[in-house]
């Protein structure tokens, strides 16, 4: 929520209009992409918890980011490329909502 509401401003201060498919379709969009990500973080975290006995959760925490950290990268990089495609739109809002969520990707 918040990389969209900073994304927002963002392309504001570029110039770049904001529209109804931006304001409606997007936040619901980004806090998709989000939850998925939080999936795949909170079922390494739980996996390893089991399986460390009693480790310090900061070396729990640590062994967790290390091992999703290409997982969570690749699907946030696709995602930014699926955006680049969308826009390359001809209408103006599907382009100006796609550079929109791109800013709001890359936070």
């Amino acid at each position: 929520v918040l990389a969209f509401l900073a994304s927002l401003g963002l392309v504001a201060l570029a110039g770049i209009k904001l529209n109804i498919i931006t304001m409606w379709v997007l936040p619901f969009l980004l806090v998709g992409i989000g939850v998925d990500d939080m999936f795949i973080i909170t079922y390494a975290v739980e996996r390893r918890r089991g399986a460390s006995g009693g480790a310090a959760p900061s070396l729990v925490l640590g062994e967790v980011m290390a091992e999703v950290l290409a997982p969570v990268s690749l699907t946030s990089l696709i995602n930014l490329i699926m955006f680049a495609v969308m826009a390359r739109s001809d209408l103006s809002g599907v382009y100006e909502t796609a550079y929109v969520a791109m800013v709001a990707v890359t936070m």
